[in-house]
């Protein structure tokens, strides 16, 4: 871990020497951690004993749900259109 550290704040060094901003510095760092999360959760063991089955569950909504959320979003673009 203090590998990478030392790579971030290398990398974090020769951004900022060439004149290249704190915009770009920041994306290298997001993209830096990005990667190491990927490899990371990559190389973890895949174990499945907490797993919940959800095949038999139905994600059907009713008529009414649908409806009223039509309704909320109507409003909020009334809302937006009005005060933006």
């Amino acid at each position: 871990m203090k590998r990478i550290y030392l790579g971030i704040a290398f990398v974090s060094v020769v951004v900022l020497a060439f004149g290249l901003g704190l915009g770009v510095l920041f994306g290298l760092v997001f993209v830096l951690a990005l990667m190491l999360a990927v490899v990371v959760s990559l190389l973890a063991p895949q174990t499945n004993r907490n797993l919940i089955e959800t095949h038999e569950l139905s994600y059907e909504t009713s008529t009414i749900f649908n409806v009223a959320s039509l309704g909320v979003g109507a409003i909020l673009i009334a809302l937006y259109a009005t005060w933006w």
